[in-house]
């Protein structure tokens, strides 16, 4: 017996199809046999985006993104420095009403810190070392900015003109990559004083910033 063929063409007529398939072009009608010819030009179709892969405007795709990472917390704010410091004589402090003002140096560039805070005697007793306490402000190389308290110790050598700082910087807040930052800021240098030599009371300093900031 001769095989009927089933046709739709009395329910939906002779309609035509056509696709793609692997880079060819399927076309046929519902009663008609099917044709395959070869496509030029891009195949659109599942998971072939015009993006190619998520490379669209900021070629986020493959892991070629051309945003710059943001700058280290920590290498925006260690490096040596060098400025100067001075003295007003009690100046509403216990000892010395004393200020800091410098440069440092980072790979991404120059920035500065100023301090300013009192002097006091070390345990209530001791006038070496002395204590300080006061606040420090800081601009980054990138223009984003720190400000906090400033702790530490002040210690002269046999020569009283000449001596070491020791201070931990602690943020309290910021700006840019400085917004929500916690840890310090560890300081140590050296200092001299002027005034026992032109009477004036101030002089150079010079030392390490060292950032463990989180």
């Amino acid at each position: 017996m001769r095989a009927r063929r089933l046709t739709a063409a009395g329910l939906l007529g002779a309609a035509a199809l056509s696709t793609t398939l692997g880079g060819f072009a399927i076309t046929g009608s519902l009663d008609k046999a099917f044709a395959a010819s070869p496509v030029s030009g891009p195949v659109s179709g599942p998971g072939q985006n015009p993006g190619q892969n998520g490379q669209n405007g900021n070629q986020s795709g493959n892991g070629q993104n051309t945003t710059p990472p943001p700058p280290s917390l920590n290498s925006e704010v260690s490096g040596p420095f060098s400025g100067t410091s001075s003295f007003v004589v009690y100046g509403g402090c216990q000892v010395v009403n004393q200020s800091f003002e410098a440069t440092y140096t980072t790979g991404a560039g120059t920035g500065s810190f100023s301090m300013d805070g009192c002097e006091s005697l070390s345990g209530g007793t001791s006038v070496n070392p002395l204590a300080f306490s006061g606040t420090f402000s800081l601009a980054a190389p990138d223009g984003a900015t720190l400000q906090g308290t400033v702790a530490g110790t002040t210690t002269t050598s046999s020569d009283p003109s000449i001596g070491s700082l020791s201070f931990t910087l602690t943020p309290t807040s910021g700006t840019n990559e400085f917004a929500n930052v916690t840890g310090v800021i560890n300081l140590t240098g050296t200092f001299t004083s002027n005034i026992f030599t032109s009477g004036q009371p101030n002089g150079p300093i010079s030392g390490t910033l060292s950032g463990a900031l989180t």
